[in-house]
């Protein structure tokens, strides 16, 4: 947003349930209208983000012929891991 000069927060105290909020602008457009604008972008964004999650995981259920493996290997190597245990002996 270009007609932003300066954006910032402040929290006083953790224990208060407040936060300080500044935004300057150029002029062209006022504080308020360029926050709301700002809030209305970041939704539109997490809206994306969680559209794009929910894509993804639905593919990952339809693979579910695929074995889990939570040490992230394949082939050759993923055999050592098979002895049931979380942790490795030395």
């Amino acid at each position: 947003m270009p007609q932003v000069l300066f954006a910032g927060y402040k929290v006083p105290h953790p224990l208060h349930p407040y936060f300080l909020l500044k935004i300057q602008t150029d002029g062209t457009m006022t504080p308020q209208a360029v926050l709301e604008q700002a809030c209305t972008k970041l939704i539109a964004t997490i809206s994306s983000l969680e559209a794009k999650f929910k894509r993804e995981f639905s593919f990952k259920t339809t693979e579910g012929n695929v074995p889990e493996d939570p040490y992230g290997t394949t082939g050759a190597s993923a055999q050592n891991w098979g002895t049931g245990k979380d942790y490795l002996d030395f």
